[in-house]
């Protein structure tokens, strides 16, 4: 298992973050405003899926709208139905499927 934490916009360009890691991987990073969060998730070539984890849902409400993802989770993640539409964005795919 690989474990990391990065602090600093500039740790964050660390390439098992910006491309994903197909084994167990577990990446805390230091980011102090919302700004940086939605930057900094933002920033992959990627955006498959995202999930946000908060008690207040008009945050959860206002980063999953500004995320680039084609599905966000929220206070959860891995569960969908099967007969939904889904899709990414960027990389992750070429739009909707079943939708």
């Amino acid at each position: 298992m690989l474990i990391a934490v990065a602090c600093g916009w500039s740790d964050i360009k660390m390439l098992y973050y910006q491309y994903g890691v197909l084994s167990l991987c577990v990446i805390g990073i230091c980011i102090r405003d919302m700004n940086g969060v939605l930057q900094s998730a933002n920033a992959t070539e990627y955006g498959l899926a995202a999930g946000v984890f908060t008690q207040d849902i008009n945050k959860a409400l206002h980063v999953s709208d500004r995320l680039l993802a084609g599905t966000v989770f929220v206070n959860t993640y891995n569960k969908t139905d099967v007969a939904a539409p889904f899709g990414g964005y960027k990389q992750s795919g070429f739009g909707k499927d079943l939708g």
